[in-house]
C-alpha cells in the first residue's frame, strides 16, 4: 500500500482538528472562559456588534456559539471524506457522516465532566447537521462535475 505526503497530511490535518475540537470542549473552550470573552471583546472593536446584547431571549454569543458548532463539525465532516477519498473507501459519504455524528456523541459526553461545561443533545444534532450539509453540497458538486464531464464526452 502506497502511503504518500497526501495521505500523512490529511491523516494529520483530521487529527489536528478533531483536537482542535476536544480542546474547544474543555475549560480553555468554556462559554463563560475568558477565551470566550475576547472573542467577544475583538468582534465588539472590529465590528461594532456587542454580542452579549439579546436576540429576543438568545443573546448573540448563543447564536456565535451554535453556528462555531455547526462550523467545526461542518469541516470535520469534509476532512473525513478527503481521508477515506484518498483511500478509495465505499459509502465514504456515510461513513464521514456516521463518524462525524459519532464524534459528536463523545463531544457532549466529554463536556459532561468538564465542570465549566454543559452537554447538550441538542448540540450534537446541530454538528450532525453541520457535517450533513457540508457533505450534501460537496455530493452535489461532485455529482454536477461528473455529470458534466460525462455530456462533454458526448
Amino acid at each position: 500500500m502506497k502511503f504518500g505526503y497526501k495521505k500523512i497530511f490529511s491523516i494529520a490535518l483530521l487529527l489536528f482538528w478533531m483536537g482542535f475540537i476536544f480542546l474547544m470542549s474543555t475549560d480553555f473552550g468554556a462559554s463563560d472562559g475568558k477565551p470566550n470573552q475576547k472573542v467577544i471583546q475583538v468582534v465588539k472593536e472590529q465590528t461594532g456588534v456587542d454580542m452579549n446584547s439579546q436576540v429576543g431571549k438568545v443573546s448573540i454569543n448563543a447564536y456565535f456559539r451554535k453556528n462555531m458548532h455547526f462550523f467545526e463539525f461542518a469541516v470535520l465532516g469534509l476532512l473525513i471524506l478527503n481521508v477515506l477519498a484518498l483511500y478509495r473507501i465505499n459509502h465514504r459519504y456515510e461513513i464521514s457522516l456516521a463518524f462525524s455524528s459519532l464524534y459528536a456523541g463523545f463531544d457532549e459526553l466529554h463536556q459532561m465532566y468538564v465542570m465549566s461545561r454543559t452537554s447538550l443533545f441538542t448540540d450534537v444534532l446541530i454538528d450532525t447537521c453541520g457535517a450533513a450539509l457540508a457533505l450534501t453540497l460537496v455530493y452535489i458538486i461532485a455529482k454536477h462535475r461528473h455529470l458534466a464531464n460525462k455530456l462533454k464526452r458526448v
